[in-house]
């Protein structure tokens, strides 16, 4: 269970709906769309009332259930290559954020997508770029260099990797996240040992859970793709 995203939910929420705004002029009413990883449903429950069908898939039960549950989303606990297999439906768009990054075999997936899309369909992701200021100036010290990421991408090889599967790159979109006063001091913290002791301190005020801040640092974009 992860209790630190569940608290955030609702200023996930905002961010995925800003998120919907900037791609507004790629997502129809009659689109069927599919979410790869799609956790604990804070984006499908925004996206579900701008598009014809909606369905996730989500390997934690945990956060498949509580899709369910809160939001009464169609969430399937399965693979990809599981669902695939079984089903034949194909999706309008397919969205994927803040996923490749976690993936065994990003092509391999990337080739499914783009197999399972209509004609005209579309990939949005997102994940880090390994070629922007910040990451370059962090170098080995870039936070988001942790186990849990198998792989890192730059601008031009998520390009690369979109082409060799039948997918034309036509915008990228920089990535702004919607988070709170609270959490942003806490991932100071966790970075910087000594912030600990002045997290300890502010989150005693209950105004920074409740203050959310748009908050970038230029290194995560979202990638929106068409099926050749």
């Amino acid at each position: 269970m992860d209790h630190l995203y569940i608290d955030q939910i609702d200023n996930k929420k905002k961010y995925f709906k800003n998120i919907i705004k900037k791609v507004s002029n790629i997502i129809n009413k009659n689109d069927d769309v599919m979410e790869i990883g799609s956790y604990y449903g804070a984006f499908g429950s925004e996206i579900i009332n701008h598009v014809n069908s909606y369905t996730g898939l989500e390997l934690s039960k945990h956060a498949s259930k509580y899709s369910k549950d809160k939001f009464n989303l169609n969430v399937v606990n399965e693979s990809i290559y599981k669902y695939f297999e079984n089903n034949e439906k194909k999706f309008d768009i397919i969205f994927m954020f803040d996923v490749l990054e976690h993936l065994d075999d990003p092509n391999a997936i990337l080739n499914l997508c783009s197999k399972n899309l209509k004609k005209d369909g579309r990939l949005i992701c997102s994940t880090m770029n390994m070629d922007s200021i910040f990451a370059k100036v962090t170098g080995r010290y870039y936070p988001w260099i942790i186990p849990m990421h198998k792989f890192y991408f730059s601008d031009n090889s998520v390009k690369k990797f979109l082409n060799k599967n039948n997918l034309d790159l036509k915008e990228i979109i920089t990535d702004v996240r919607i988070i709170s006063l609270e959490y942003l001091f806490l991932k100071i913290s966790q970075k910087i040992p000594i912030f600990k002791y002045f997290y300890n301190l502010l989150i005693k005020f209950k105004i920074l859970k409740n203050t959310s801040i748009k908050f970038s640092l230029f290194d995560i974009n979202i990638y929106c793709a068409y099926k050749n």
